[in-house]
């Protein structure tokens, strides 16, 4: 155990573990909830493109991002005290920020390009309004990680929840308020 640190009891390390995993399990289920009924409400074409957007969201998260939660907890696991912990958050935030700004840029001002890429010229029109959507997915992944340094898991269930009703609601109502 590194000097200053205390050993966190196994009962608080399994709430901790309990509460990650719960709330990661509410995003979850709203995302399968929302595909289930966007299967439903949408033609095959439009639901197409749907998954065409989420899977340009996975890849821009899995080149981008996917290391990043790790790396966090690595480092602030290696410092000691509040502040140290602040610092090594601080930093990651603002990568995070960097890797966002550029598929941000790229998504919004050449939807044309990308629309091309996906062979789908339906995207073009939707890419600019997309073009936000990875870089608050980014960092809503992230708020998760940070509260697992600073050992505030309690407030993870509802946290997620939030955002599985802001993400979900969000796509759901813009499906259903555009449906022909």
């Amino acid at each position: 155990v590194a000097a200053g640190r205390r050993m966190i009891p196994v009962s608080a390390r399994w709430r901790r573990v309990f509460d990650l995993v719960l709330g990661t399990g509410i995003v979850q289920g709203a995302n399968i909830l929302t595909n289930i009924l966007l299967a439903h409400w949408l033609p095959q074409f439009e639901y197409g493109s749907y998954r065409q957007l989420f899977l340009l969201n996975q890849l821009l998260w899995a080149i981008g991002f996917s290391a990043i939660p790790t790396a966090l907890m690595y480092f602030a696991s290696r410092v000691d005290g509040a502040a140290a912990v602040a610092a090594v958050v601080r930093k990651h935030l603002a990568l995070v920020a960097i890797i966002a700004v550029v598929p941000a840029g790229i998504i919004a001002l050449l939807p044309s390009a990308v629309a091309a890429l996906f062979d789908n010229r339906a995207l073009e029109d939707l890419l600019p309004q997309f073009a936000p959507y990875p870089a608050a997915y980014m960092f809503h992944s992230l708020v998760a990680t940070v509260l697992v340094t600073q050992g505030r898991t309690a407030r993870l269930p509802l946290y997620m929840s939030a955002i599985a009703l802001l993400n979900g609601g969000a796509v759901l109502l813009t499906a259903y308020l555009t449906a022909d």
